[in-house]
């Protein structure tokens, strides 16, 4: 009777073990959970870049073209108008002021 319950006791603590450290165990399964949990936030903002390229797509289309392209040109590519002359500020960093007094 006594073997048995010696049996049984390191029974319990190996599936004990097994069940936290194993590679089904609940350690696994709290990594995959988190990076589940990443997968779908960046899924998420995909969807929000895709929605806000769709909406940019069908105003392209609306407007003929004419308006909204020329404002994607001046703010994402810089070009401006022939006749127009493009002024450049650059603003000093902080410490580069300081480094100069």
């Amino acid at each position: 009777m006594r073997y048995i319950n010696v049996i049984l006791i390191l029974l319990i603590i190996y599936l004990g073990h097994t069940l936290v450290h194993g590679p089904n165990g609940l350690r696994r399964y709290q990594q995959v959970t988190a990076e589940l949990r990443q997968a779908k936030e960046y899924t998420k903002s995909l969807e929000e870049r895709n929605m806000m390229m769709k909406i940019d797509i069908e105003s392209l289309k609306k407007t003929e073209g004419s308006g909204t392209v020329e404002n994607l040109a001046r703010s994402n590519l810089g070009m401006i108008k022939s006749g127009e002359v493009f002024y450049r500020v650059i603003f000093p960093n902080r410490q580069e002021v300081s480094e100069h007094k």
